[in-house]
């Protein structure tokens, strides 16, 4: 999936935005725009997909026990995972497809092939809205080449 999100990048910088935003963009701060989306919008997903989730090791184990604090409602004292058979610290789940227990786990990102959770959550969160911002400029760029016909080279 990498790959295929690197190649989207590629493609739509480097093809589309040469041969459209040649012709119609004169103002030269909207290259730099671009160029900054196309610069951010690698660096975050490079940032969520390799970054630590906040994997629970037995070496660790101590510092997420003292994160959150135990409900006794929905987070019980001394529950072992399963799988790892390891303390589970409170709002800690374990993921199947990573093999490991992730502290303050959100879900499973197959994009990005990897967890989100409580260390990269903030990287995940820019990763979503830089990508917003893209898919609106994209949209912009597209509906109005379409209305005003530019012809390319």
């Amino acid at each position: 999936m990498h790959t295929y999100l690197f190649t989207s990048y590629f493609t739509l910088f480097s093809f589309v935005a040469h041969f459209i935003l040649d012709q119609y963009y004169r103002i030269p701060y909207i290259r730099f725009f671009c160029i900054f989306l196309f610069i951010f919008g690698i660096t975050s997903f490079f940032l969520c997909s390799l970054s630590d989730p906040g994997k629970i090791s037995l070496n660790g184990l101590d510092k997420h026990l003292e994160y959150y604090s135990y409900d006794e409602i929905i987070f019980y004292t001394n529950t072992k995972c399963k799988t790892c058979n390891i303390i589970k610290p409170a709002r800690s789940k374990h993921c199947s497809y990573c093999s490991s227990c992730i502290s303050r786990y959100d879900h499973h990102c197959f994009l990005l092939n990897n967890c989100i959770g409580g260390y990269n959550n903030m990287y995940y969160l820019v990763f979503l809205h830089i990508h917003i911002i893209i898919t609106f400029y994209s949209t912009y760029i597209s509906k109005y080449t379409h209305t005003q016909k530019i012809k390319i080279k």
